[in-house]
């Protein structure tokens, strides 16, 4: 609308129009291009807004301790897996140290227990049974 004896109008200023009258019933790739971009422009504000809302009312949350996953009680946890893997650890060292400490006395042992057999019943002691002339061929009749 304009004043009476005036005529208002645009002139595009570049592209293949270049210098000919704006027609705002026209519409051309730019204002395409301009729709588009204000489109992706308001969705991407929404999806930032989202963001922002849901990470402000997660980190009241966790500040709450109403997730039930606080940091602390995650470090304790953390910390009684070290201290349950160290005692696996100490237990497999003691089941060690026995066994090596019990050795000597379960060797000795056996060989008191051997002493005591006659070497007549050792051939009645395996299978297949040993040949007294083997035993007597390696000292021991």
């Amino acid at each position: 609308m304009g004043l009476p004896g005036w005529d208002i109008g645009h002139v595009v200023a570049d592209g293949d129009l270049k210098g000919e009258l704006y027609d705002p019933d026209v519409e051309t790739a730019a204002d395409r291009a301009v729709a588009v971009s204000d489109a992706l422009t308001v969705s991407g504000v929404l999806v930032t807004f989202a963001g922002l809302v849901c990470g402000g009312v997660r980190a009241l949350i966790r500040l709450a301790g109403l997730t039930g996953w606080a940091p602390l009680t995650v470090r304790r946890a953390e910390r009684l897996r070290e201290a349950a893997h160290g005692v696996i650890r100490e237990h497999e060292r003691a089941v060690r140290a026995v066994r090596d400490a019990w050795r000597p006395l379960h060797d000795a042992r056996v060989r008191e227990e051997l002493a005591a057999v006659p070497v007549g019943r050792l051939r009645w002691a395996s299978v297949p049974l040993l040949p007294v002339a083997e035993l007597q061929r390696h000292g021991i009749l």
